[in-house]
């Protein structure tokens, strides 16, 4: 599992965004069909939230890998070694499907409160 946290201070994004990056490669693969239903729940999340900004982006469109390379670069991680799916979210990087997972599952128990 690959977490990292960013410090309070330098370049955080704002506290309300969350933006996931994804593979989905083929359509009819179980892998490819669990991201897009993780990114279907976080977009459902994000209509319920006016508060939190959710945009996702399937990193096999040219303007997906462009919006992944600012997002990473304005935190200042770097991107060799982060696993997809990846969730930037509250300041914190989210590399994998089980912590992005757990993250959307956060998300979802702050809506039914």
């Amino acid at each position: 599992m690959v977490v990292i946290v960013l410090g309070a201070g330098g370049c955080r994004r704002p506290e309300r965004e969350a933006l996931l990056f994804y593979e989905a490669v083929c359509p009819t693969c179980e892998t490819s069909r669990r991201m897009e239903q993780l990114a279907g729940r976080l977009v459902a999340i994000g209509r319920e939230r006016p508060d939190l900004t959710v945009r996702t982006y399937d990193v096999y469109r040219a303007e997906s890998v462009e919006a992944l390379r600012k997002a990473i670069g304005d935190l200042g991680v770097e991107l060799a070694g982060l696993r997809f799916p990846l969730l930037i979210a509250d300041g914190t990087v989210y590399a994998g499907e089980a912590p992005v997972t757990e993250r959307i599952v956060r998300f979802e128990r702050e809506n039914s409160r």
